[in-house]
C-alpha cells in the first residue's frame, strides 16, 4: 500500500531491523558493525564543551548519547545539522578537501544524518537526507537531495531477503526483452553467464540451479547498510537509494541511482555523469551524460557500461 503513515516520535533511525529477524543476543547494528573496520575502542561520547559548541552551532540530536566521535574531533566543523539514531563520526579536523577545483571544509554542514557511520575527514554539505550509510575516509558528499538504504537492500543482486515473497525478486530482460529470456543479475556476472542463462531456457534443471546458485551466493539477512568507499565524490545529485559504491568513484549530477553496485576502485575508478538514471545495475564503470533532451535511462545494465 502506498500510504503516508503517522509513527510515534523517536522512530527515525531506530528499529531498522524488526526483532523477529535479529539473531539471539544481537541488536539492529550487528551487521553494520561487521561492515565497518573501525574498532569499538575508538568511539567516545561528547565532552560537555563539545556538546555546548554543537548546540551553539545550531545542531540537534534526538539523543546526544547516541552521537559518538573520536579523539580528533573539532565541533566547529559541524554546523546546522539534525542527527537521529546512532551516529558515529571519525576524525574531524579544520582542513579542506579538494576535488577537481571543488574545495569544501571537512565536516558536516546543513544536513540531516540518520544512523550513519562517517569515516575520517569527510566533507558532507547540503545533504537533505542521509540515512543508513557507512561513508569511507576522505569522501565528499555535496548537494544531494536523498541518499538512503532500506533494510532489505540487495544492491542490484536478484535475491530475496528474509521474509520476502518470490514475487519481489528482480529479473532482467535480455536478448529480445520480451521477458521470456530473463535472467537474475548478480555481482560479478559476465556476459557469458547471462548468455548461457538466457540461451538454454528449455533446460529446467539448469534454470533452477542458476536461481539457487545466485540466491545462495549472497547473504539474505536484513539490515545491511549502504557503503561509500574512501576517496569517493558524490555531488549535485538527486536520489541514491540502496546503492553500494566502491572507492574512488565520481558521481556528478545524477538524477536517480537505485539498487546498484558500483565496483569502482583506485585502479579502475568509475564515473557517472549528469542526468543519468540507473536502476538494478552491477559493475558500472563509466556512464557519461546523455546529450539528448531526456536523461539517460538505463534499466538493464548488469555488465560494464
Amino acid at each position: 500500500m502506498d500510504n503516508v503513515r503517522i509513527l510515534s516520535a523517536g522512530e527515525i533511525g531506530r528499529a531498522f531491523v524488526s526483532p523477529e529477524f535479529l539473531p539471539a543476543g544481537q541488536d539492529e547494528y550487528y551487521l553494520r558493525n561487521s561492515q565497518n573496520q573501525w574498532p569499538d575502542t575508538q568511539w567516545r561520547h561528547l565532552r560537555a564543551d563539545e556538546l555546548e559548541m554543537l548546540v551553539k552551532n545550531n545542531n540537534s540530536s534526538d539523543n546526544w548519547d547516541d552521537f559518538l566521535v573520536t579523539d580528533l574531533f573539532d565541533p566547529n566543523q559541524i554546523q546546522n545539522n539534525e542527527f537521529y539514531g546512532l551516529v558515529r563520526i571519525g576524525s574531524v579536523q579544520n582542513a579542506i578537501l579538494e576535488h577537481h577545483d571543488l574545495k569544501l571544509p571537512i565536516g558536516i554542514i546543513n544536513s540531516k544524518i540518520i544512523s550513519c557511520d562517517i569515516g575520517n575527514n569527510v566533507a558532507i554539505h547540503n545533504v537533505s537526507y542521509l540515512s543508513h550509510y557507512i561513508i569511507g575516509d576522505q569522501c565528499i558528499l555535496f548537494n544531494i537531495d536523498e541518499m538512503h538504504t532500506t533494510n532489505h537492500a540487495k544492491f542490484g543482486n536478484g535475491i530475496i531477503k528474509q521474509g520476502e515473497p518470490e514475487k519481489v525478486r528482480v529479473w532482467l530482460d535480455v536478448m529480445n526483452e520480451t521477458g521470456c529470456r530473463r535472467v537474475i543479475p548478480f555481482d560479478g556476472m559476465l556476459p557469458a553467464d547471462a548468455y548461457i542463462w538466457a540461451k538454454y531456457r528449455d533446460d529446467s534443471a539448469l534454470q533452477k540451479q542458476f536461481i539457487a546458485i545466485t540466491q545462495n551466493q549472497f547473504d539474505n539477512r536484513l539490515g545491511y547498510y549502504g557503503t561509500i568507499g574512501e576517496q569517493s565524490v558524490i555531488k549535485n545529485s538527486r536520489i541514491l537509494k540502496d546503492v553500494k559504491v566502491g572507492t574512488h568513484c565520481y558521481i556528478k549530477g545524477a538524477n536517480k541511482l537505485k539498487n546498484l553496485t558500483i565496483n569502482s576502485s583506485a585502479a579502475d575508478p568509475s564515473q557517472i555523469g549528469e542526468g543519468v538514471e540507473l536502476s538494478t545495475a552491477l559493475s558500472v564503470l563509466v556512464v557519461m551524460p546523455f546529450t539528448a533532451s531526456k536523461p539517460c535511462d538505463l534499466f538493464s545494465a548488469t555488465t560494464p557500461v
